[in-house]
């Protein structure tokens, strides 16, 4: 479980995926707990000391109780839905070729995370980026905050409330070829082939957000 990302729960016909972020400082505890034998009798266990900002609740990590359920492909992008028992509280999209990009949608909001391999920033660290897409586009400015993803892993994630109209997601990215971002230490360049179809795939699945 310390070395895996991802794990696989095979209950009769279902299959239920899971990611594995924050369970290695969760074993440490346990670990700890186990060589203090609980603490013993008479001893008080020590109080608990804050988290580091690794160990702290990430902003874009969901309850436990969210699964990831496979809702569609396209190509070598995946669609699920983030499920709470029967109920969707959003969708999520990603190309396995190129993992360091990837979507997401809820009631509220769409968010375009991504991560560049850097240190980016600090967790919950804003900053603004350029968004250029392909070659001979003007910019576009945006902001984006810096996350610990679901994989235990910095993000840079963007924003857009769905209220506000049209945003990247539903235009620019479905009708290009590639995305870049840069700003203070952020640098990414990546393909965008086959995200039209993966995104009228997320749309559909969206429609099932409650």
């Amino acid at each position: 479980m310390r070395q895996g990302k991802f794990a696989v729960l095979g209950v009769g016909k279902a299959d239920y995926d899971f990611r594995l972020a924050g369970s290695t400082a969760a074993v440490l505890k346990v670990q700890e707990c186990v060589g203090r034998s609980g603490g013993g009798a008479g001893q008080a266990a020590a109080p608990a000391a804050p988290p580091s900002p690794e160990e702290a609740m990430p902003a874009e990590v969901m309850p436990a109780e969210v699964m990831s359920v496979s809702f569609g492909k396209a190509g070598s992008w995946v669609v699920n839905e983030l499920r709470v028992h029967d109920r969707v509280l959003g969708c999520e999209v990603y190309d396995t070729l190129q993992p360091n990009l990837r979507f997401e949608i809820d009631r509220e909001n769409s968010y375009i995370d991504f991560k560049d391999g850097g240190e980016m920033g600090e967790l919950g660290q804003r900053k603004p980026v350029r968004i250029l897409f392909d070659p001979g586009d003007d910019p576009s400015q945006a902001e984006v905050e810096i996350i610990e993803g679901r994989d235990g892993e910095k993000w840079a994630r963007i924003t857009e409330g769905r209220a506000d109209g049209p945003g990247y997601l539903d235009d620019a990215i479905p009708n290009s070829g590639q995305i870049s971002f840069i700003g203070q230490n952020i640098i990414l360049e990546t393909g965008l082939s086959g995200s039209n179809r993966a995104l009228d795939v997320f749309f559909r699945c969206s429609d099932g957000i409650r």
